[in-house]
């Protein structure tokens, strides 16, 4: 009964903190380097706002971050870059791109890479949400072990020859690690992948959504999805326990083997703690989980319902949950290691 009464507590303040922390709308369609603001106490307030049209951000400071992004110079051996574990595919509804399961180790276990798009509207960085800012978690890359394995002033003699004509113009200065960082940052975050169906739905557009996208809207919000899937990302604000529900089967499961935040914070509540997943374009990024253990939507919708919510969706609801899911992919041309749109 203890065990009850706390989980019903954490679930009514996690409803409570989306509320209040939803980002509102902003007057300009345009997303600010602020970030969004805090609405007013509502219950009768959407919990999730639409993604802005365009993320404004310095072009001479892109373009320098965007060849510094598949530039394999970062890595000791000269073999990797960002961009090789981080694909920058063509999306929109009619394209269906993978999401890949890489090599980022804590512990002994692998963890999903996600899709940079859409990072701008994001709070906390990893699975385990280890960065609070996008820039930290760009100067610790290089020296990560499992990812460039290198160090800064390597880095910056390997990549100055090349770079200094664009340091100039974009920063008025020489290549350092401080224009590395933020060239890099200001990239990722002009990532955007706007003008999804959900999002010409929120401003005003009925006819964006089908029927049974908007009845999935509808479910989606009635048994809790809304509660940890909110505000623009539809995620990434805060971290949730994987299991809430812990059911007899659940303490063997490999899912659990990774603890997720503890290692980050050494707090024994945080075990098996993650950041919880944003579901911008979540229909063409299979699979799901920290782990990626979930090949197809079908399947983490199943899980998620009974284990984070207590709920045992029938096939119907979980079809209406699929379909509003698919609601949510936005449209960018991708952008090749050559720098050209696909």
């Amino acid at each position: 009964m203890m065990q009850k009464a706390l989980l019903a507590r954490v679930l009514a303040l996690k409803l409570l903190l989306a509320v209040l922390f939803t980002p509102a709308v902003q007057a300009s369609d345009a997303l600010g380097p602020a970030g969004a603001g805090i609405i007013p106490f509502s219950l009768d307030v959407e919990p999730i706002t639409p993604l802005p049209l365009q993320v404004p951000v310095d072009a001479a400071k892109r373009a320098l971050g965007q060849a510094l992004f598949f530039d394999q110079r970062f890595s000791a051996s000269a073999d990797r870059s960002c961009g090789d574990c981080h694909a920058l595919p063509a999306i929109s509804p009619d394209q269906l791109p993978a999401s890949v399961l890489t090599g980022e180790r804590r512990g002994q276990y692998s963890r999903d890479m996600t899709l940079l798009y859409n990072v701008a509207s994001s709070f906390w960085y990893n699975r385990d949400g280890r960065y609070a800012k996008l820039e930290r978690l760009i100067e610790d890359s290089i020296s990560d072990v499992d990812k460039f394995n290198s160090r800064w002033p390597d880095v910056i003699v390997r990549l100055a020859r090349g770079y200094q004509v664009q340091a100039n113009k974009a920063y008025g200065t020489d290549l350092t690690q401080a224009v590395i960082v933020d060239a890099l940052a200001t990239f990722v975050r002009s990532l955007n992948a706007p003008n999804a169906a959900f999002d010409r739905y929120l401003r005003g557009d009925p006819d964006a959504l089908s029927p049974r996208q908007r009845e999935g809207y509808a479910l989606f919000k009635r048994i809790g999805c809304s509660s940890c899937h909110n505000g623009r990302a539809m995620g990434g604000g805060f971290f949730s326990q994987f299991y809430i529900y812990r059911h007899l089967d659940a303490g063997l499961n490999p899912r659990l083997k990774d603890f997720g935040r503890y290692y980050v914070t050494g707090e024994g509540s945080d075990r098996n703690s993650f950041r919880v997943s944003s579901l911008r374009n979540v229909a063409v990024t299979a699979p799901y989980f920290h782990d990626g253990s979930a090949e197809t939507l079908v399947e983490a919708i199943t899980l998620m319902a009974n284990y984070q919510l207590g709920l045992l969706l029938t096939p119907s609801e979980t079809a209406l949950l699929v379909e509003f899911l698919g609601s949510l992919t936005g449209n960018h041309p991708g952008i090749q290691p050559n720098g050209v749109t696909q």
